[in-house]
């Protein structure tokens, strides 16, 4: 496409000339001037946090011998260099709201020695997320008649929203990316028939932030007898952790867990500071 037949300061930059039609059958001859180049204006990620250090490259497919790049934040002139390249850096840190744009670069091309033909870049803009927060995770076990009903809960208590979870037992997923637009726990439950013990359970949280994915400190499942797991179990109890932490005014300091009784129930502890739950 080549340069406009009127002044653009935007497009071409140049007036040509058009000689007048006086008969649709006449021959007649319009001055075109070299294409000028659109510029493209991209970086390697549009996803930034406060303090981050990011470029822009503006580029054209155009060669030329010489070529004037030009930076502009909205209206704002930012800086200009000549070059031989088909690209040009502008390194900048983000600090502030408004370094994440609009962003636009010009390039102009020489006419007779002169920078007349000018095009401008689409605007760039950067999108800021905050990194996420460790994820605190949470074990609710449940019984019920088909065996143990086990709820996991994984929440995230900063980072930019949406932030995907992940369920794991030891290393290996059990679950898959479960996106939260709100500050609110992902959840995921299954049933087991019993707890053999030793069962370990993490979560992970990750946004858009790119290289920044958290994991919760890993929970295991208390290695205690299965008579008496079974025991507290069959009583109405429900047993809950919180990264390993006591959530209850009863604790098992051995154990590092907690047992919750249901409603119906009262807790109670034995000699062995074990807790249990009876009517």
């Amino acid at each position: 496409m080549g340069c406009s037949y009127h002044f653009d300061p935007h497009t071409c930059g140049r007036k040509t000339t058009e000689l007048p039609l006086r008969d649709i059958n006449e021959d007649f001859f319009v001055v075109f001037f070299p294409e000028c180049p659109w510029p493209r204006l991209s970086s390697q990620t549009s996803v930034v946090t406060k303090g981050q250090n990011v470029s822009l490259i503006c580029s054209t497919k155009k060669k030329s011998l010489a070529i004037k790049y030009s930076f502009f934040r909205g209206e704002k002139y930012l800086r200009s260099e000549d070059t031989k390249g088909e690209s040009n850096i502008f390194n900048l840190s983000i600090s502030e709201a408004h370094d994440l744009g609009p962003y636009k670069c010009k390039v102009q091309d020489p006419i007779n020695g002169d920078f007349h033909c000018a095009k401008y870049s689409p605007d760039f803009t950067f999108t800021s997320v905050d990194p996420v927060a460790t994820p605190v995770l949470n074990i609710s076990v449940i019984q019920t008649e088909a065996g143990l009903y086990i709820i996991l809960r994984c929440i995230s208590l900063n980072g930019s929203l949406p932030i995907n979870y992940t369920f794991f037992e030891k290393n290996v997923a059990m679950s898959p990316a479960i996106s939260k637009d709100e500050r609110e726990p992902a959840e995921f439950n299954f049933t087991k028939k019993s707890i053999q013990g030793g069962e370990e359970y993490k979560c992970k949280a990750k946004n858009r932030w790119s290289n920044n994915a958290k994991y919760s400190q890993r929970t295991t499942m208390p290695s205690i007898g299965k008579s008496y797991l079974s025991q507290i179990l069959s009583t109405g109890s429900r047993f809950s952790s919180r990264n390993g932490s006591c959530s209850s005014a009863h604790p098992l300091p051995t154990l590092a867990t907690c047992f919750q009784c249901l409603p119906s129930r009262r807790m109670h502890t034995n000699s062995g500071g074990l807790a249990y739950c009876h009517k």
